[in-house]
């Protein structure tokens, strides 16, 4: 893969795929992206839903079963 601004191909990957979509991902899309940038020593993927509260967990790269939560927020 190529590297055009010299940071790490994650990274990079990341950023480029969010800036094709004007930096927004649905929780699907975001665990789809952390897959396709996931290292074989990656133990753990977490999407937080910081407006919501929802949190979904995925475990030592196993992308079809993930872990839900809901955290309460207060204002």
């Amino acid at each position: 893969m190529s590297n055009p601004t010299g940071q790490c191909w994650r990274r990079d990957t990341i950023a480029q795929r969010l800036t094709s979509k004007s930096g927004r991902a649905d929780a699907h899309e975001a665990m789809q992206l952390l897959r396709d940038v996931a290292q074989a020593n990656t133990q753990w993927s977490i999407i937080y839903g910081t407006t919501t509260g929802e949190i979904a967990v995925t475990m030592g790269r196993q992308y079809k079963t993930s872990h839900q939560f809901n955290l309460s927020l207060t204002r």
